[in-house]
């Protein structure tokens, strides 16, 4: 009997010891899950990769320095194209693409501030179309008609004028400097054939009555060719023509800020 009830205080004991070390462990067992939680929780991120539509830009970067003058065209005009959020990512890729080409460095400038102008907020009239181009009238031969014999071709040049307006200078951020070049020549809208362009205020008058966000077709004298341009016109600034001037300004003091902050150290510019 008192073996027996050794024995069972032996087994109770051993009991005991058992649920405390179970007890003791459940703990520490599951600390390393709840360290692992933590850690998965307090890692950074791994970098995210590069967004789909951005890959083509190393491409168009790439291409302002084709010997073909109609790549190099093409690329800045896809270039001008990107959206304001992806000036970092571009502000990477020039900076590893060092030293960057002549015909790379001569518009970057441009770029960049068309881009950051063209995502700034403005008041609109919400009804009116708008290039954001300066014009002059003017008066153009056209080129004669190919396949022609040279002479033929020579006499209908001499016969063949058009008139027009000349673009002289271009808004950075509005279509105009994106779609259009110094020095182009309108000399018709396809959505107006019946209006006439003979001054700049006919031509304005006929963007104006148009809603922006509308795609237009002009037929462009370009370097001697005739070609034709789709542009799709932003919204008209609700403001005076002084008030345009003032806006136009203020605008480009703030892309020349950014400018200055964000891309001027990686050409390291400088007055000459």
């Amino acid at each position: 009997m008192g073996v027996t009830r050794d024995l069972r205080v032996v087994c109770f004991a051993m009991l005991a010891v058992t649920s405390a070390v179970a007890v003791c462990a459940a703990p520490d067992e599951a600390k390393p899950q709840a360290a692992r939680t933590r850690n998965e929780a307090q890692a950074p991120e791994p970098p995210s990769e590069e967004r789909p539509e951005l890959t083509p830009m190393r491409q168009w970067f790439a291409d302002l320095d084709d010997s073909d003058a109609t790549v190099r065209e093409l690329a800045r005009m896809k270039l001008m194209g990107m959206q304001r959020r992806d000036l970092p990512a571009f502000q990477k890729l020039v900076q590893d693409s060092r030293p960057l080409a002549p015909a790379q460095a001569a518009v970057l400038r441009q770029l960049v501030i068309h881009v950051y102008l063209a995502g700034e907020e403005y008041d609109t009239t919400g009804t009116q179309g708008f290039l954001g181009v300066r014009m002059q009238p003017t008066n153009v031969r056209l080129p004669a008609a190919e396949g022609s014999d040279p002479a033929a071709q020579e006499a209908a040049r001499q016969q063949a004028s058009a008139v027009g307006v000349i673009i002289v200078e271009r808004m950075p951020g509005f279509v105009g400097a994106r779609m259009l070049l110094d020095g182009d020549v309108i000399l018709g809208l396809a959505e107006k054939q019946n209006a006439q362009m003979i001054d700049v205020f006919d031509f304005a008058s006929a963007i104006q009555s148009i809603a922006p966000g509308t795609t237009v077709h002009f037929q462009v004298l370009r370097q001697g060719q005739v070609v034709h341009v789709p542009v799709t016109l932003d919204p008209k600034p609700f403001a005076s023509d002084q008030a345009l001037k003032d806006l136009i300004a203020q605008r480009q003091e703030k892309a020349e800020d950014y400018w200055n902050r964000s891309f001027a150290r990686l050409v390291k510019e400088s007055i000459g």
